[in-house]
């Protein structure tokens, strides 16, 4: 088994689900919203239909997840700025 790193900013967030794939199974997944003011919120989706969750400027979230590929991003209000860093194996 290899391990694996993504990180990405700079995918462009609208008002739909944006699809983001890894390219490999995902066992964590770290998730900020670098917004410090504002209303700017970024959410997330395993399903790219529901949301799962929301992060308000200056807000992250780690979680563990387990056979994820992909995770779908979009914004609530207005483009935030964000990272997303996904560690996992091969």
């Amino acid at each position: 088994m290899s391990y694996a790193k993504y990180q990405d900013q700079s995918i462009p967030l609208t008002d739909t689900f944006v699809a983001i794939q890894f390219g490999f199974k995902a066992d964590s997944w770290i998730l900020l919203n670098d917004d410090s003011t504002g209303t700017n919120e970024v959410a997330w989706s395993y399903d790219g239909t529901n949301i799962h969750g929301t992060l308000k400027p200056t807000e992250a979230i780690s979680l563990d997840t387990a056979d994820v590929h992909q995770i779908f991003l979009k914004y609530i209000n207005s483009a935030p700025a964000y990272r997303l860093i996904v560690n996992g194996s091969f």
